[in-house]
C-alpha cells in the first residue's frame, strides 16, 4: 500500500476547522471546487464511528466514486474512514473493469485526519492516506498498476495539499482568523 502524509497549520481554532469538516454535505465541493463533485451521508443521525458516506471526485482525468465508513471518530481530534467500495473511471479502461479490479484485488483507501492545537491558537491538521491492495502476494503488482492507470503518487499528494489550501481559503472567507479577533 502507498501512504502519503500531509500536514498544514491553519489560522483557525481546531473546533472551527473540525465543525467545517464534519459538515461535508454542505462543504465538500468548496473543499476542492475543481475536483470534488458530490458528497452524501448514507447513515442518518450525528456523525460517529460506523457512519457511512459516499463521494465523487475527479483527480486529473480519473473519476472516483467511493463509499466509506467512519472507523474512528473523536470530536475535535480525529476523523478516520475506510473505503467499502471503490468505483473508478480511467481514460484507459472501462468503469466496470476498474470496479471489478478493485473488488477482486481488495483495493482499499484508508484516511485519517488528526486535528491538534497549533501555534497562535490555530489548528494543525495531519492527513494520512493509505491506498492499495490488501493482498500479500499480488499486492505490489496491483499497486503498480493502480499508480500507472488510476492515480499516480504525485497527483495524489498534490490533490491532498490542494484540498487543505482550498479549505484554508474557504474558512478565511467565512471566519476571521484567530489572530484578528
Amino acid at each position: 500500500m502507498r501512504e502519503i502524509t500531509h500536514t498544514i497549520t491553519l489560522p483557525f481554532d481546531v473546533r472551527t476547522v473540525f465543525e467545517w469538516f464534519k459538515n461535508l454535505e454542505k462543504n465538500y465541493i468548496q473543499w476542492h471546487p475543481v475536483a470534488h463533485q458530490h458528497f452524501e451521508w448514507l447513515t442518518e443521525g450525528p456523525v460517529r464511528e460506523g457512519t457511512r458516506f459516499s463521494f465523487v471526485e475527479r483527480i486529473k482525468k480519473h473519476q472516483h466514486k467511493i463509499t466509506a465508513r467512519i472507523t474512528d471518530y473523536k470530536k475535535d481530534e480525529k476523523f478516520s474512514w475506510a473505503s467499502i467500495k471503490i468505483q473508478a473511471h480511467s481514460k484507459y479502461l472501462p468503469d466496470w473493469l476498474l470496479t471489478v479490479f478493485c473488488f477482486l484485488f481488495r483495493v482499499r483507501l484508508n484516511v485519517t485526519h488528526l486535528f491538534e492545537d497549533g501555534p497562535l491558537g490555530g489548528a494543525t491538521i495531519t492527513t494520512r492516506q493509505q491506498v492499495g491492495s490488501q493482498l500479500a502476494v499480488f499486492g505490489r503488482c496491483v499497486d503498480f498498476m493502480m499508480d500507472a492507470l488510476v492515480l499516480n503518487p504525485h497527483d495524489h499528494q498534490s490533490h491532498v495539499a490542494e484540498e487543505w489550501e482550498y479549505m484554508g481559503r474557504e474558512l478565511a472567507y467565512r471566519h476571521p482568523p484567530v489572530d484578528e479577533q
